[in-house]
């Protein structure tokens, strides 16, 4: 039910300092998914939303080393 309720998200809620401590890259759909989004008329890939506590995001000026 997970893996259903994932793939056929609006968007992608991910919280900041995730994204910063894992270098949050670019989604990328599996075929499966893919497929599934698609049949429900979704895009692609959903956009995915960055949120903070803080109400402030660290600028990024270069990908994290690694």
């Amino acid at each position: 039910m997970l893996r259903l309720g994932s793939d056929l998200a609006d968007v992608l809620l991910i919280g900041a300092t995730t994204a910063m401590v894992e270098g949050l890259r670019s989604v990328r759909s599996d075929r499966q998914t893919l497929d599934r989004r698609r049949r429900h008329g979704l895009a692609d890939v959903p956009p995915t939303a960055v949120v903070s506590t803080g109400g402030s995001l660290p600028l990024i000026t270069a990908p994290p080393a690694g």
